[in-house]
């Protein structure tokens, strides 16, 4: 949780999931979703087994109606 009682963040645009990996440091208990095409890497392998992380391996605008 952050000091604002953030608990979820919406990365889009993660490259290699550099950020997505700064966040998870720093604020613990924080979910990460990513929403990614994964063209500079695969980020749906990369956090398979990070249960605090979800990937949507699409375009932001390919999902814009689900958030």
């Amino acid at each position: 949780m952050t000091d604002r009682g953030a608990m979820r963040v919406l990365e889009i645009g993660s490259s290699q999931g550099g950020s997505t990996d700064q966040i998870l440091r720093d604020l613990v208990g924080i979910e990460v979703t990513i929403v990614d095409p994964c063209l500079d890497a695969d980020l749906v392998a990369k956090y398979r087994d990070v249960p605090a992380v979800t990937v949507h391996p699409h375009r932001s605008l390919e999902l814009r109606p689900l958030f």
